[in-house]
């Protein structure tokens, strides 16, 4: 739970984690006002109570301790933590003081295995946009249709990526959401330690992920309607690509030591079976290379923020992958050679020749 708090100036308490007897188990939350965390620890309760103490130095101390079992005291604010021949004195705040954090309650939306979660949303989580500029787009899609698909999809508006899970169960209604960046991430991070089942509830602008009642993550999330990404990813294409991933991953990574600070890698596709991969800059100097590649349809040249396209291809599964294009200006589209369950559309840097 610490990773969500901070240095709080304005409201110091938001720094703390509150630990408090429930219900036989040891309860432990932190919470920033946008995102909460409740985690329940088994226990013996000797006396009911709790209190907030700052989440660093409480953290950094425990990890220090030998493994032994650890002993937690109040006295009056504070907390007073024995382990073995150690112990130290806490001094916290008054945990009345501490933000109340949303119960969630009603019916599940839908659950997953925390492993599909937590692989899906890393596929496309890097795609959202980083600014608070545009809210709509600083978080990912969660959209669910009648016959039990889910979608997860992200845009900064010069990349998009798309994610698709079938067969999430049986769905109430058609429904979406925005989660923000920030909640994902922790979600992420969370995810990647258990394979339980995760349910998900949404009430009052607020999404619960509950796994097993032992972990709960909740968020506000995002007013706004997403952008009708739809309508822009193509179906038809002029130039076709077949290529290895890991040899283009390859070749983008030696050309991006001289692509600058522009960041632009160019790509010429040749019907000749080949993708030329270049790279120049002022300061650094210029680079070629040449792999092979099942071309079909048109010659063309784009050129692309390396770092964009090189986020699309980490996250394609396979040893090949499909590059579809319909000209100059035109996004590429990036997708498993088997699967039909994730593409990735980056937008080309305008070209000056």
């Amino acid at each position: 739970v610490e990773k969500i708090t901070g240095k709080n100036i304005n409201l110091p308490i938001l720094n703390n984690i509150l630990l408090e007897t429930d219900k036989g188990r040891l309860k432990v939350s932190a919470t920033d006002l946008e995102i909460a965390i409740n985690l329940w620890l088994t226990a013996k309760i000797e006396k009911e109570g709790k209190v907030t103490i700052p989440a660093a130095i409480l953290s950094n101390f425990i990890g220090s301790l030998p493994h032994e079992k650890v002993y937690l005291e109040t006295e009056k604010q504070n907390l007073l933590v024995k382990c073995e021949n150690f112990q130290a004195q806490i001094k916290g705040l008054n945990p009345d003081d501490f933000p109340i954090i949303p119960k969630i309650g009603g019916e599940k939306l839908f659950s997953l295995r925390a492993n599909d979660l937590q692989k899906s949303l890393t596929q496309v989580y890097s795609a959202a946009s980083f600014s608070d500029t545009r809210p709509e787009i600083s978080g990912v899609l969660f959209k669910i249709s009648r016959d039990e698909v889910l979608k997860l999809v992200a845009t900064d508006s010069f990349r998009l990526a798309e994610k698709t899970i079938k067969k999430v169960g049986q769905i109430q209604k058609e429904i979406d959401f925005i989660i923000p960046l920030k909640a994902i991430i922790e979600l992420i991070r969370i995810l990647s330690e258990t394979d339980q089942e995760v349910n998900i509830l949404i009430q009052d602008n607020q999404i619960l992920f509950n796994l097993n009642n032992e972990i709960h993550l909740i968020s506000r999330l995002i007013e706004g309607h997403f952008p009708d990404y739809e309508r822009i990813v193509p179906h038809d294409f002029k130039t076709e690509v077949l290529v290895e991933r890991d040899k283009l991953i390859e070749a983008i990574r030696i050309a991006s030591l001289f692509a600058g600070k522009t960041n632009d890698v160019s790509f010429n596709f040749s019907s000749l079976g080949k993708i030329e991969v270049s790279s120049a800059s002022q300061e650094l100097g210029s680079h070629d290379s040449i792999l092979k590649a099942d071309v079909k349809g048109d010659d063309i040249k784009l050129t692309f923020n390396y770092k964009y396209v090189l986020d699309g291809l980490n996250n394609i599964d396979g040893s090949k992958v499909i590059l579809l294009m319909n000209g100059k200006e035109k996004p590429l589209l990036m997708k498993p050679v088997d699967k039909k369950d994730y593409l990735y559309l980056v937008m080309p840097v305008r070209d000056t020749d």
